[in-house]
């Protein structure tokens, strides 16, 4: 069945589950198009920290991770929310199977070694290998919680 894989740090309102649901793709991430407004007055998580990615006509993610530059095509933040149908699991699995066995001492990506990899960096993977992973574009309808005054925030968020 569908697999659905949330930060822990975010919170988002009904819509966004709401569309996530209706995709009949086997990968498909939220991603933000207004994005930079929600860190203006941030203190913990600067915007250099955004998981910035580019999309291609269909909705398919072209390039994913924190050190995204573009000059050419718009930038989205992935919101750290996605889902995976029964197809999208298995091929999880297997790519995830087999990125490990190749690199698990190695640097991987923008990480270190396998092991300290960001999803984003898995997702960069999965785009080598020719995985589609499609997009659904939100517009500030989640936040990310850095701080006990977030909570307070996200009550007024809600409430909006």
């Amino acid at each position: 069945g569908n697999c659905y894989i949330s930060y822990s740090d975010i919170i988002y309102k009904k819509n966004v589950l709401s569309e996530l649901k209706k995709s009949k793709h086997d990968i498909t991430l939220v991603i933000d198009k207004d994005w930079k407004k929600s860190y203006v007055g941030r203190k913990f998580h600067p915007i250099s920290e955004a998981e910035k990615a580019t999309i291609n006509k269909h909705g398919e993610v072209i390039k994913i991770g924190k050190s995204i530059v573009s000059k050419n095509k718009k930038l989205y933040e992935f919101i750290g929310l996605f889902k995976l149908n029964n197809t999208g699991c298995e091929i999880f699995k297997k790519f995830y199977s087999i990125a490990k066995k190749k690199h698990i001492n190695k640097k991987f990506f923008n990480a270190k070694k396998f092991s300290k990899a960001y999803i984003t960096d898995f997702f960069s993977y999965l785009i080598k290998k020719n995985i589609k992973i499609n997009t659904i574009i939100v517009k500030n309808n989640w936040m990310e919680i850095d701080t006990f005054e977030d909570y307070t925030k996200a009550q007024n968020f809600f409430i909006k």
